[in-house]
């Protein structure tokens, strides 16, 4: 089950711009938040040494192919008592992606957290494990 990310006491505005970029087995996220044409807000969100998949998706045909990608669904996001919705961030604790990457890496991870972000232009589905978020901004 995903539930609402806030990696800082903040409301986002909903499809945020994601620039993104992986060196290794680091992931940045840039996050943008724009209104008439002036930067509101950024910050950048990195994983270090945590990559254990990141899937990335037009978010414009993103819904239609969901269900052959693993994006998660509907039933699967815990808006329960969370405002304001629809939210661009997401989170799951439950290691329920650990499976898709074998038995090799139920050995090699301990903890894999998902994070499925849904920007302006692009959807994000990352698997990291054993990494916390670094954040700036």
């Amino acid at each position: 089950m995903y539930r609402p990310w806030k990696p800082i006491e903040r409301v986002f505005s909903t499809h945020p711009f994601i620039d993104w970029c992986v060196e290794g087995r680091t992931v940045s996220l840039k996050w943008t938040e724009w209104l008439n044409n002036k930067c509101q807000f950024e910050m950048e969100v990195q994983f270090k040494e945590g990559i254990a998949g990141i899937y990335c998706f037009d978010e414009s045909t993103y819904q239609t192919t969901a269900i052959h990608l693993g994006v998660p669904s509907e039933v699967e996001l815990d808006k329960g008592g969370f405002k304001p919705i629809p939210w661009p961030a997401w989170k799951s604790e439950l290691n329920y992606r650990k499976h898709l990457y074998g038995d090799l890496g139920a050995a090699l991870y301990e903890n894999m957290y998902s994070y499925y972000i849904v920007g302006s232009e692009t959807v994000i589905l990352l698997d990291v494990a054993d990494s916390e978020p670094v954040i700036e901004g």
